[in-house]
């Protein structure tokens, strides 16, 4: 299972009210997405990122006679209408600040991924895929580059013109999005929109220390369970779990499960500070632990289950991690859990 089916996003609100000006069908969208047709009643609803890729996709396909429904939603739309995590950091005291709120923040929403870039002359905002996952689809691309200047324009009450914005993919009716923007749409490398840094820097009109200060910390929380459950020493340990009595322990065999090379799946441990071979001697040690103080299995059982060939590399391991014998760890272990015996006290 790869990283992309591991994380969950929590579905916004904002998804369902886009629908309903859109005068689309929930069913209709949901079905062209092969996603449960109760999706928006659930209480909580989750997908992945290829999910809300199928979402924007199937809006995209059903409204495509009609291709500037996204900017006249932008048009009408307010400031609470964008997600919780946008809406805090629209807190913020500018653009910049804003800017990167989102970014820091926007792996809570979605598979996007900003950057920010700012020089003493603009700031630029790139708007990509995060890593391991296709480029963004059309709607999406649509949807951030809008937001932003939304965002820009409604903070500060002023119609900012961005200096520059680029897209990757052609757009239909371009005509009417950059008579909005205020520029022409270039085609590019990325997905872009540049600021001037005076307007990066134009103070926000209504910036709320005290909301931001609420939202904080519970955005803070939630990043350090994604960004945990995102590690990629996290998906090589479950795969492992499920391969070793199979005896697949190769880094050929788990870099090819997670759909990436084992080249990148090194590169990806180093980076987290630690490597295939410490997380699958770490897994068989605990394992190892397990089977031999909790249940009875022999050494032979074990060896096999850790996905050992032979009794004795098990052994020659076991000796490495603990400098004993699974025998010795066994019978102490066992030592100490029994009862004294004291002999039977007299009546």
């Amino acid at each position: 299972m790869t990283g992309r089916e591991h994380h969950k996003y929590i579905l916004e609100g904002f998804w369902q009210l886009p629908l309903q000006l859109f005068e689309l069908s929930e069913q209709d969208v949901l079905r062209r997405a092969e996603l449960p047709l109760d999706l928006f009643q659930q209480r909580s609803p989750t997908v992945t990122g290829d999910e809300i890729y199928r979402i924007a996709i199937a809006i995209d396909e059903i409204k495509a006679n009609d291709p500037t429904i996204l900017l006249r939603y932008i048009q009408t739309m307010t400031l609470d209408a964008f997600s919780p995590v946008t809406f805090a950091c629209v807190c913020s005291q500018d653009l910049n600040m804003a800017a990167t709120r989102i970014a820091q923040y926007k792996p809570l929403v979605g598979p996007a991924r900003l950057t920010v870039n700012k020089t003493t002359d603009n700031t630029e905002i790139i708007i990509n895929q995060q890593e391991g996952y296709p480029p963004l689809p059309r709607f999406l691309v649509l949807y951030n580059l809008l937001s932003l200047i939304k965002i820009a324009r409604t903070a500060t009450r002023t119609l900012i013109i961005p200096v520059s914005i680029a897209v990757t993919a052609a757009l239909s009716a371009i005509e009417h999005y950059e008579a909005y923007f205020g520029v022409p749409i270039q085609y590019g490398d990325s997905n872009s929109i540049v600021f001037s840094a005076e307007d990066a820097q134009r103070p926000f009109l209504s910036p709320n220390p005290a909301i931001w200060s609420v939202f904080e910390p519970e955005l803070q929380k939630r990043m350090t369970e994604i960004t945990k459950a995102n590690h990629t020493s996290t998906h090589v340990r479950a795969c492992l779990n499920n391969m070793l009595a199979s005896g697949q322990t190769s880094i050929d065999e788990v870099a090819a499960r997670l759909s990436m090379s084992p080249r990148t799946l090194q590169r990806r441990l180093r980076n987290e500070g630690t490597s295939f071979q410490q997380i699958l001697n770490q897994l068989r040690q605990e394992m190892a632990y397990h089977y031999l103080l909790k249940l009875d299995y022999s050494s032979q059982q074990i060896a096999y289950l850790l996905g050992y060939e032979e009794t004795r590399s098990f052994f020659r391991a076991f000796r490495a991690w603990t400098g004993q014998t699974p025998e010795a760890i066994r019978a102490a272990h066992n030592r100490e859990t029994r009862p004294s015996q004291t002999g039977a006290s007299p009546c």
